[in-house]
């Protein structure tokens, strides 16, 4: 059973990496005013300077219904700090940005930054756990999911990557035909 678990997060480290450098590559060229474009009016998310000149992620708790359209720079920070800095921090006690909450920033370049350090340290601690880590319950700290595994949550940390790099890679089409 161990080799089969090993060979399982082998399959799954792979399959990360092929998506991670899907996403790199549409992130590449990236500008600042692209990371917050919105081809829409509202409601819309983004990342904002506070009257503290500290860039934040807008967010609502319990998210509306329908959900606002968010930008790039929401995007990254949904899948940085928010997804797998979150999920480091709570089986790992490792956060690779050093950010939590809505923090974030207005950097295209900062942000692509960010966003590679927090899938390195998601995917290091996926790279690094045992079969039987593997298989262990991910705990209170992720609430009704408690009893899924680290496979589960690798697994839908691939999917959250796979969903937001496309919708990335879908508002880097429209921003570069915006004018036509």
């Amino acid at each position: 059973m161990s080799e089969e678990l090993i060979s399982v997060r082998d399959s799954i480290i792979t399959g990360f990496d092929i998506d991670w450098e899907q996403l790199t590559t549409r992130l590449d060229g990236l500008t600042d005013d692209e990371f917050v474009w919105c081809p829409v009016e509202t409601p819309s998310w983004s990342v904002v300077a506070g009257p503290d000149g500290v860039a934040r992620a807008q967010l609502e708790k319990p998210d509306p219904t329908p959900p606002p359209f968010t930008t790039i720079g929401w995007r990254t920070w949904h899948l940085g700090p928010d997804c797998l800095d979150s999920y480091s921090s709570r089986l790992w006690g490792t956060n690779g940005t050093g950010i939590d909450d809505q923090t974030w920033t207005l950097s295209a370049d900062e942000a692509r930054t960010l966003l590679d350090r927090s899938f390195q340290n998601f995917r290091t601690g996926i790279a690094t756990s045992s079969a039987g880590e593997l298989m262990m319950p991910i705990g209170d700290a992720f609430g009704p999911f408690a009893q899924a595994n680290r496979i589960d949550l690798a697994i839908h940390a691939r999917r959250e990557i796979i969903h937001h790099g496309a919708e990335i890679a879908l508002l880097r089409d429209l921003y570069e035909r915006r004018d036509r």
